[in-house]
């Protein structure tokens, strides 16, 4: 796995700490850990929260927003929510920063996708117990069986 470089000219003094970047884990034959098979060259984009920034040498720790459904062999897990990377400003696809009428209307969104889930899917979401592995089964279930988007709005 190798982490996409993009030309665009994001300056380090532009990103703030809480801030979220979009960045590209990129997979010359990528193990679909949903599936468990794999399926060649992909791409897999994330949001990532930015929890630190090295302005010295441009570089960020950024927490995964998500869990992942990728990785580099069955053997690797793939990056799953909270989990921290390093990348450098080079690897930003995309920048937003969440204000407080953002993040009302982005919780709208996600109100509104949870009330169009089946009935029984809201009954095994209410019995896990974690909630880390709420988000994963939500994940999962939204990728393989509806197409549903929740955007990341600025």
């Amino acid at each position: 796995m190798n982490l996409v470089t993009y030309n665009h000219q994001y300056q380090i003094s532009d990103l703030l700490e809480g801030d979220f970047v979009k960045i590209t884990l990129s997979y010359n034959n990528a193990y679909n850990n949903n599936n468990k098979n794999y399926v060649g060259t992909l791409n897999e984009s994330i949001w990532c929260k930015i929890v630190s920034i090295d302005k010295v040498i441009q570089h960020l720790y950024v927490s995964v927003s998500n869990n992942c459904i990728f990785s580099n062999n069955k053997n690797n897990k793939p990056y799953q929510l909270e989990d921290i990377l390093f990348v450098n400003i080079i690897h930003i696809k995309e920048h937003k920063r969440y204000t407080g009428e953002t993040y009302k209307d982005t919780l709208k969104t996600v109100k509104e996708t949870i009330e169009k889930l089946p009935l029984e899917i809201l009954d095994i979401i209410k019995k896990i117990p974690n909630e880390n592995d709420k988000t994963k089964f939500i994940d999962q279930y939204l990728f393989t069986n509806v197409n549903i988007s929740i955007p990341c709005r600025k």
